[in-house]
C-alpha cells in the first residue's frame, strides 16, 4: 500500500480515509470492537473472544487493502491526460471489434469489458459490415491525431484540475503553487529516466547468437559431459569409473568447462544399470562460451 499511495497525495489520502470510514460503518466496525472490548474486560480471552477478535482483524485488513486499491491506482506520474488515454483506448477497441469482424467471431469478452469501461454500446457495431466498421476505426483514428494535437493543453487543464483537488484537500488556497510544485516534480521525473536511459542503454532486440564451435565439454566442478545439440547442452552426470548415465538434463554451460575431441565412442548396456562409456577423450583448451 505504500507504494500506491504517497504522503504527499493528499488528494487520494482524503479519498482513501473517507472510503475506509463508510465501509467500517457500513459492517459497523467500531461497535463490534466496543463490544468485544467490554465482554474481554468482564470474560478475560476465551478461545471465542479470541475467534472472533482474529475475524474483525482480518475484516479490517481486507477493508484498508480494498480502499488502498480504489484509490492508489496509478496514473502514470503528471504525463497522460484522460482524454488521451481514453481515445487512445477507444482505437484499441475498434481494432479488436474488427478483427472479431474479419474472422466472423462474436465480440471478445476483452471487447465488452473494455465497452463497458468506456460507456460505449457495442449493438450499434455489431449491426455495421466489415466495411463500414473500417470507416469507424478510421473515424477513432483521426480522434487520436485531434487529441493528440491539443494534447499540451488537456495536459494543462488537466494538471490544474488535479492542483486544485490536491490544494483542497491539504486545505490550501494557492492551488498555483501546488501545480507548480507538481510540474517541477515532473521535470524531476523526466530528468530521472533520461538519466536511467544514459546509464543502462537502450532495450533492443539480439543481432548476434554466439554458437559453439565444438560438439562435447567436460567440467570438473559439476562433473559432468556435456553435448551441444541443437542450440542446447545436454548434461550427462558422471558415475563412477569414468562411466556416464545415458540419461541428461537441459544445462547451462558452465564456466569451467573444458572443449573434448571424441576419439572413440562405445556404449555397453548393463541391465541392472545401464551406462555409457566415452573412451578415450582428449581434453582440448578450456572454453568459457567465447567462441
Amino acid at each position: 500500500m505504500s507504494r500506491e499511495i504517497m504522503l504527499e497525495q493528499a488528494d487520494k489520502i482524503e479519498s482513501f480515509l473517507s472510503d475506509l470510514r463508510a465501509t467500517q460503518n457500513r459492517y459497523m466496525i467500531p461497535e463490534r470492537i466496543f463490544r468485544l472490548a467490554r465482554r474481554f474486560a468482564m470474560e478475560g480471552p476465551t478461545k471465542t473472544l479470541i475467534a472472533t477478535y482474529n475475524s474483525i482483524d482480518t475484516q479490517l485488513t481486507e477493508m484498508t487493502r480494498s480502499a488502498a486499491k480504489k484509490n492508489g491506482r496509478k496514473k502514470f506520474g503528471f504525463m497522460r491526460s484522460p482524454d488521451l488515454c481514453a481515445a487512445g483506448q477507444r482505437l484499441l477497441l475498434g481494432k479488436a471489434m474488427l478483427s472479431c469482424k474479419a474472422r466472423g467471431e462474436p465480440f471478445s469478452q476483452g471487447c465488452i469489458r473494455s465497452a463497458e469501461k468506456l460507456g460505449i454500446d457495442l449493438s450499434e457495431f455489431e449491426r455495421l459490415t466489415h466495411t463500414k466498421l473500417r470507416a469507424k476505426v478510421t473515424e477513432m483514428r483521426r480522434d487520436l491525431w485531434e487529441v493528440q494535437k491539443e494534447c499540451e493543453e488537456r495536459r494543462i487543464s488537466w494538471l490544474e484540475g488535479l492542483a486544485q483537488d490536491r490544494a483542497r484537500a491539504m486545505v490550501e488556497n494557492d492551488w498555483e503553487r501546488v501545480m507548480k510544485d507538481m510540474i517541477r516534480k515532473t521535470e524531476e521525473r523526466r530528468v530521472n529516466r533520461k538519466l536511467t536511459t544514459v546509464i543502462k542503454g537502450g532495450h533492443t532486440g539480439m543481432n548476434r547468437v554466439q554458437v559453439p564451435l565444438n560438439e562435447w565439454y567436460v567440467s570438473e566442478h559439476s562433473h559432468e559431459l556435456y553435448h551441444y545439440n541443437h542450440g542446447c547442452f545436454e548434461a550427462y552426470p558422471l558415475d563412477t569409473d569414468g562411466l556416464y548415465f545415458p540419461h541428461h538434463t537441459l544445462k547451462v554451460l558452465p564456466d569451467d568447462a573444458s572443449r573434448l575431441k571424441l576419439l572413440r565412442w562405445t556404449i555397453t548396456i548393463d541391465t541392472a544399470s545401464p551406462k555409457r562409456i566415452p573412451l578415450p577423450l582428449e581434453r582440448m583448451e578450456r572454453h568459457h562460451c567465447t567462441c
